[in-house]
């Protein structure tokens, strides 16, 4: 009988070192999972930062280049009128 009481006390004491074992493990890699969340999460905001201030300079080019066409064309709206009002 003591054979089999040795043998379970043997195997109550891996199990509990196994269970805190498989514990320990289990805070780590969660740990490191929150961990490449919060740098993934960072990495993805700097990068919408610069595709932002991409965004944001072509729309300003965009805004000059048809200030640019509206001033082109108001210059010829006026050159057409000048013609016409000779022409009558």
């Amino acid at each position: 009988m003591k054979k089999k009481s040795g043998q379970n006390f043997i195997l109550e004491d891996i199990n509990k070192l196994l269970t805190g074992q498989t514990a320990t493990i289990l805070k780590e890699v969660d740990s490191r999972f929150i961990k490449e969340r919060k740098e993934t999460e960072n990495l993805l905001s700097q990068q919408a930062i610069v595709i932002l201030g991409a965004v944001d300079e072509k729309l300003e080019q965009t805004k000059k280049e048809f200030k640019r066409e509206i001033n082109g064309l108001r210059i010829s709206v006026e050159r057409l009128e000048k013609l016409e009002a000779k022409l009558t």
